[in-house]
């Protein structure tokens, strides 16, 4: 993960499942909302898998990574989505709770991302409408941050990571943080 004046990008060259992953710090409420506003700069291939992610409730110690993901793929194409996800910790562990497939799902350059946690439910948001809903109980903390995947198995995809990300990022809790 590295940031620049207006950018963080990902810089995932590894094996599936280690993404670029930042969250923040301090002592937050479990009632959480995340935001983002997505740049775009350059070509971008279907195959690559580019996700830029919203974290809520997560945690990250030494090989583990804990808590809820919210994934939308930079895509204006069918293939594109919104998911929902829970990490319970080691490399590739975790559950799809909720994933809507189609153009209206992914990202490009300008769109706002957002996702809150309240209880049990989580929403996800593509320019202010609501593409995604799950219910999880598994984690009742945690902090917000954010995360960006890469898909380098594929020809054309490494070290395309600095063609997305986020120009702008902010997070907030119950306590007006």
């Amino acid at each position: 993960m590295s940031t620049t004046p207006h950018r963080a990008i990902g810089h995932q060259m590894g094996a599936r499942y280690t993404d670029g992953t930042a969250i923040l710090t301090g002592t937050w409420s479990p009632d959480q909302s995340a935001w983002a506003t997505v740049f775009v700069n350059g070509q971008i291939s279907d195959i690559c898998l580019s996700e830029v992610e919203l974290r809520l409730r997560s945690s990250i110690e030494k090989h583990m990574n804990r808590g809820y993901e919210v994934s939308y793929k930079v895509s204006d194409t069918k293939q594109a989505y919104v998911m929902i996800v829970r990490w319970s910790g080691e490399l590739g562990d975790f559950k799809v709770l909720t994933e809507n497939y189609g153009e209206r799902y992914g990202v490009q350059d300008g769109d706002v991302v957002s996702a809150t946690i309240v209880g049990n439910r989580i929403d996800a948001f593509k320019n202010g409408q609501l593409v995604a809903t799950a219910t999880d109980d598994t984690y009742q903390s945690g902090n917000p941050g954010i995360g960006f995947n890469l898909e380098n198995s594929h020809a054309g995809c490494p070290a395309t990571n600095d063609r997305y990300g986020f120009s702008r990022f902010s997070a907030a809790d119950a306590h007006g943080r």
